[in-house]
């Protein structure tokens, strides 16, 4: 099936195995997992935070030698044959954001009354999908006219209306997610 044909993305979580100050070996497991997620035709890759440095260096994260070499780890090595795929992918803004978001509330436009029929438990009250329509439309409209390629401000506003507009348990628990 191709996602992309029907607006959808592929996104994926990866965790590299880190090794502590180990910035270069880090950075290069990083590329290795990008590069396999490029493979599989994902678009976006999220990482743990710390990914370059690990998690668990403590003091050492103070150290100007540590912050220097998770710098260098994060300049593109030059490729010894061909550049890998990896590097193609491009960061996530705002306006990506907004345009995603849209998509999604539209996907729940057309699909509200299939979701409406799948919920049974604890009774089928028949309305979910129509609750999460309404509660990602509130989201939508918070970022209609907010013209930012930041993501930490759009995501903000895209969450922040969709907890004011979510519309029953299914609505709240849909608003969590963002």
């Amino acid at each position: 099936m191709n996602n992309k044909r029907y607006g959808f993305v592929k996104v994926a979580a990866a965790t590299p195995l880190v090794r502590i100050g180990d910035c270069r070996g880090n950075a290069e497991a990083i590329a290795r997992q990008m590069q396999e997620a490029v493979e599989r035709g994902v678009s976006i890759v999220v990482f743990p935070e710390l990914s370059l440095t690990g998690y668990t260096c403590g003091d050492l994260i103070r150290q100007t030698r540590l912050q220097k070499a998770a710098e260098e780890a994060q300049k593109p090595k030059k490729p010894k044959k061909k550049p890998p795929t990896w590097q193609d992918i491009k960061l996530m803004g705002g306006a990506l954001l907004s345009k995603m978001a849209r998509g999604g509330a539209q996907e729940l436009r057309s699909n509200a009354e299939t979701v409406n029929k799948l919920n049974v438990f604890p009774v089928p009250d028949g309305d979910t999908g129509d609750n999460m329509r309404m509660t990602i439309e509130s989201g939508v409209a918070a970022i209609e006219h907010l013209e930012s390629d930041n993501l930490a401000e759009v995501m903000k506003a895209f969450s922040h209306g969709m907890l004011l507009g979510a519309r029953g348990n299914s609505g709240v628990i849909l608003s969590q997610f963002f």
